[in-house]
């Protein structure tokens, strides 16, 4: 729900930096910013990804250039408190679960925008752990892919829902919009022989292709509960992929996902 919901915060926030709002001003910015936003994920467990997923950060967007008008010619009156109230940011959408202290003690002292991640595919960025560990595979064996068995994704229940349910959808999207989030299809991309462009797995003419349904309906999300709450991060063993000959090879060791500050990409990446 982030963009969807927080996102019109950080909106406001920029517009009213650029204008240079006082402290009432910015108070009644946000109370107007709030009055607007909403925050559902719903678009991304949706059968096949909605579009609309797109639509978010245009939302926001529009949200924070729409209140500057208002902020001049619209309500004088708004909440004073739309962050603490009880009907307010942190007790509705936060259940009250969050750090007055971890908010406010650093402002203009630490910008969280220094521990920003670079995806360097492009796919959903929940799934470039698994893209890691595929990978890692791929450069340490010699995998034919007509020699796998099964391949068993270890994955938090929020991510298996979003990139491997339903499996028959992932396995062989339709739409532009559900392939960069298919794990499925991922997992095929990257683990072909001749993979190099991170593009691959949304390339109209892959889709529906015997040999890519052959190797996507081998693929198992494996629910694994102690990521439940940890989005971006996989296991260390990610992924295990079971040749026909009875090989078992694991990946190990991509917990962290390949332009993470503590996984940073280098400038040649």
């Amino acid at each position: 729900m982030f963009t969807p919901l927080y996102g019109y915060f950080g909106a406001a926030s920029t517009a009213g930096k650029i204008l240079k709002l006082n402290e009432a001003q910015m108070v009644n910015n946000y109370g107007i910013a709030y009055a607007q936003c909403a925050g559902n994920v719903q678009v991304n467990i949706d059968d096949e990804h909605a579009l609309t997923k797109r639509l978010s950060c245009g939302f926001a967007a529009r949200a924070a250039l729409c209140l500057q008008f208002w902020l001049k010619k619209g309500p004088d009156r708004r909440p004073a408190q739309s962050g603490k109230d009880a009907f307010g940011l942190f007790n509705i959408y936060q259940r009250g679960d969050y750090s007055h202290d971890v908010l406010v003690n650093n402002i203009g002292k630490y910008y969280e925008i220094d521990t920003i991640s670079f995806k360097p595919y492009a796919s959903c960025r929940q799934a470039h752990s698994y893209i890691d560990a595929a990978l890692q595979l791929k450069s340490k064996y010699n995998i034919k892919t007509d020699d796998i068995d099964t391949i068993s994704v270890f994955i938090n229940e929020l991510a298996g829902r979003a990139l491997c349910e339903p499996a028959e959808l992932r396995c062989n999207p339709k739409r532009r919009s559900a392939r960069s989030v298919s794990a499925f299809l991922t997992m095929w991309a990257w683990l072909l022989p001749t993979a190099k462009l991170p593009l691959i797995a949304i390339q109209d003419e892959n889709l529906g292709k015997p040999e890519v349904l052959a190797i996507t309906k081998k693929i198992v999300a494996v629910i694994d509960p102690v990521l439940a709450n940890q989005k971006l991060l996989a296991p260390e063993k990610a992924i295990e992929i079971r040749m026909k000959d009875g090989t078992v090879l694991t990946s190990s060791g991509t917990t962290c996902p390949k332009g993470d500050p503590q996984n940073p990409m280098s400038w040649m990446s």
